[in-house]
């Protein structure tokens, strides 16, 4: 089995290399097998990522919109946005991660599905996406996926220097989430963030399982450039 396992690894491996792949990664379970298999293939750990349930049933501190006041500077997030977001990524995620993820600005756009297209959301819900803005910063980043079976899950990045944001976007998040459907609502964050993590434990967040990002840097495939290259070896060889 393990042989089999590392077989197909390196099949996706070569596969992702003819594709033009400068890195590949793989989540694994922190206390499941996959790790050991991985690391044989050389893959290395990039971060921790702890996802939190909240069941059911379950209450935050503040979720009802009649008791929780307005979060200042909560808005929908825009296309535009998307540089914002992204500086605040580089300024709360270690440099050894981002290095790892080499993610671009363009990542942090939202969809172009309309969340209020989707049935039972009420009017003026802010989207899938929100940002906080104070002082011409985005301060705040909240993700919410929403499913029609199972958990719906909610992804979060706050500034350190405000760690009461993190329950306000949480309670938001998890409204927004139960007035599509009764489900648990799962969070996910990074080992990192200790804000979120706090504020997820003191608002009745349990946690659920942890994963290792683990990262493979690959070997890039430049025939073009061997073609080149060769004629001109040649030339000084000779």
């Amino acid at each position: 089995m393990l042989f089999r396992s590392q077989q197909l690894l390196g099949r996706l491996c070569d596969a992702a290399i003819e594709r033009g792949a400068e890195r590949i990664f793989a989540m694994v379970r922190d206390d499941g097998d996959g790790a050991p298999v991985l690391r044989q293939l050389s893959f290395a750990p990039v971060t921790r990522e702890l996802t939190y349930v909240l069941p059911v049933g379950g209450t935050t501190e503040g979720a009802s919109a009649s008791s929780t006041p307005p979060v200042l500077g909560l808005r929908r997030q825009e296309r535009s946005d998307a540089f914002a977001v992204h500086q605040l990524y580089r300024a709360t995620t270690p440099p050894v991660v981002q290095l790892a993820e080499a993610r671009r600005p363009q990542s942090w756009e939202p969809p172009r599905t309309r969340f209020g297209a989707l049935p039972r959301v009420a009017r003026g819900a802010p989207g899938r996406r929100w940002v906080v803005v104070r002082d011409d910063r985005v301060v705040g980043w909240a993700s919410l996926s929403v499913a029609r079976r199972g958990g719906h899950h909610v992804s979060l990045m706050i500034e350190p220097s405000d760690p009461g944001l993190a329950a306000s976007l949480v309670a938001v998040a998890t409204e927004m989430a139960r007035r599509t459907r009764g489900a648990p609502v799962f969070v996910s964050i990074r080992d990192h963030q200790w804000p979120e993590r706090e504020a997820l434990e003191a608002n009745g967040f349990r946690p659920y399982e942890t994963n290792v990002l683990m990262m493979k840097q690959l070997a890039l495939a430049v025939p073009s450039a061997r073609r080149t290259l060769a004629p001109a070896i040649e030339r000084v060889v000779s």
